[in-house]
């Protein structure tokens, strides 16, 4: 199984103005240093609690379909937004996209799911890396919507943590302190990441 990233979010939970607020900082020379700890931040909370938070389109590939008793195949990163395309080789080696009517989408399980449609079968075909390909939108928001409103409806808990992390890095620039107060703060941070870890409700 392999999986990546075919479109990137367009925009961050944590916006710099907004982040430079929470830092009390007002000199512009600091933007573009804050813009790229809230890049960094989002992304450790997102390989945290196994999640994406901004929507993003993402291929999962598979060797073949699943042949066992379970004939789901659970899609990472969730929470699932909507299903682009599923397509497999068929027995000539052809890429072929499988007809929306031949699977369901469960958005309500987590993470996302696709599985045959009552009365249909996984088809056939060439079994080897990359022979099925899942396409398919990620993030928080409902099926089809805009950057902004899935930037609306990530859980206030990561983006208070994202800022955590960008509050903690911006003060704390290098590798190794002294500061006897850092403690708490990773602490707080794992409060948060916690309550919204892959297989944790959270909103």
């Amino acid at each position: 199984m392999g999986i990546r990233q075919l479109t990137r979010p367009t925009a961050e939970p944590v916006i710099s103005t907004e982040m430079a607020e929470h830092l009390r900082v007002t000199a512009d020379d600091e933007t573009a240093y804050i813009a790229e700890l809230i890049v960094a931040a989002r992304a450790h909370v997102e390989t945290r609690v196994r999640r994406q938070l901004v929507r993003a389109k993402w291929l999962l590939t598979l060797e073949e379909f699943p042949c066992g008793k379970s004939k789901e195949i659970r899609l990472p990163r969730p929470p699932l937004q909507s299903v682009v395309a599923v397509r497999y080789a068929d027995a000539h080696g052809v890429m072929q996209t499988l007809a929306a009517t031949e699977y369901v989408v469960d958005r309500d399980c987590e993470p996302g799911r696709i599985l045959p449609a009552f009365g249909k079968h996984w088809p056939g075909g060439r079994r080897g890396p990359g022979a099925v390909e899942i396409e398919y939108w990620a993030g928080f928001g409902e099926p089809d919507c805009t950057t902004a409103e899935s930037v609306e409806a990530v859980p206030a808990q990561l983006k208070h943590a994202i800022k955590f992390l960008v509050a903690h890095w911006y003060a704390n620039r290098e590798l190794v302190t002294e500061s006897p107060n850092l403690e708490s703060m990773p602490f707080a941070l794992e409060a948060l990441l916690q309550a919204c870890s892959y297989g944790s409700y959270c909103e």
